[in-house]
């Protein structure tokens, strides 16, 4: 006696995930996910001290995708280590052209507990720094203290390389 209970969102073959996975890939590709820049401010001195990246998604046909449904898709389906990288390359160069108006702000990206969890994620890091040109010191990322939990002692270990390659958290 064991029994399942079905719930669509866990269903791979779902045709709507399906077609928005497809998509995706093709946003990816294409670089339709754009970055919005919230500022980070310091509240006692009012002081911008650095902005934080938020991918947004104008779907062709559906209009705005939320992070909220399109983040949890590229996580299940495979497709949160292309995203990520596009984003962070994409926040890395816009941080390179604000410096060059004599502005240098680190700029936050979100990352995943699939990230963290990727054994190849801090090359990643480093290719793409590397490419943008963007200092590693103005590189934020930002993770939740639930990843940290999932396997604290993976995650530490990739926050640790991330950390002597200069980039924060």
């Amino acid at each position: 006696g064991t029994y399942a209970v079905y719930s669509q969102e866990d269903d791979p073959y779902d045709a709507s995930r399906l077609l928005l996975r497809a998509d995706l890939r093709r946003a990816i590709d294409h670089r339709d996910i754009t970055l919005y820049y919230q500022p980070q401010v310091a509240l006692a001195t009012g002081e911008v001290t650095g902005m934080e990246a938020l991918a947004r998604w104008r779907h062709r046909e559906r209009g705005w995708i939320p992070p909220a449904d399109f983040i949890p898709v590229a996580e299940r389906m495979g497709l949160i280590k292309p995203l990520t990288q596009y984003l962070v390359e994409l926040a890395g160069k816009d941080a390179m052209a604000i410096a060059k108006t004599g502005v240098d702000l680190p700029v936050a990206v979100n990352v995943s507990m699939r990230n963290l969890l990727d054994p190849h994620f801090p090359e990643m890091m480093e290719e793409v720094i590397a490419r943008t040109g963007q200092p590693a010191e103005l590189l934020k990322l930002e993770i939740t203290e639930s990843a940290v939990m999932a396997e604290p002692g993976r995650v530490l270990e990739t926050m640790k390389r991330l950390r002597s390659g200069g980039i924060r958290f």
